[in-house]
């Protein structure tokens, strides 16, 4: 048999060349990890400044870039997720040509959302909007009876 097996251990464990290697390596792996999280801090910021540039070049306020999901990878993506949850953010629905749809459109298409039972008509619309489109005072007491 061999003079020194694997599993045979000394005291070179405790040894101070064993104990600088360990201190070492415990710096650099600190040293590692904090360099990695400063590298995604700077690709998030990175990545939210580039998708600011495409919403902004969209007509977009750039703002709206720190709510894209990270899913969203390239411009097609951003464009159907614009075109998905635009409106959230006041942005106008625009069609294939990148040209605004006209408001009957836009009409029609919210409509048909309202009867697949997509969209609460009711939600958005406050008794105080209600109130200031009245045009007529039959209009307003039908309002405010409820």
């Amino acid at each position: 048999m061999a003079e020194y097996d694997e599993f045979d251990y000394d005291e070179d464990q405790g040894t101070d060349l064993v104990k600088d290697l360990r201190k070492q390596v415990k710096e650099l792996s600190a040293a590692v990890k904090e360099r990695d999280e400063y590298l995604n801090e700077f690709l998030a910021v990175s990545r939210e400044d580039e998708i600011g540039e495409a919403l902004q070049e969209m007509g977009v306020n750039p703002r709206v870039a720190a709510f894209v999901p990270d899913e969203v990878e390239d411009m097609d993506d951003l464009e159907e997720w614009i075109g998905e949850y635009g409106e959230v953010f006041g942005v106008e629905a625009m069609d294939d040509e990148g040209n605004q749809k006209p408001e009957s459109v836009q009409a029609a298409e919210l409509m048909s959302a309202v009867e697949e039972g997509g969209i609460d008509p009711t939600v958005g619309s406050s008794l105080e909007a209600k109130i200031q489109a009245a045009s007529t005072p039959e209009e307003l007491q039908a309002i405010l009876k409820g």
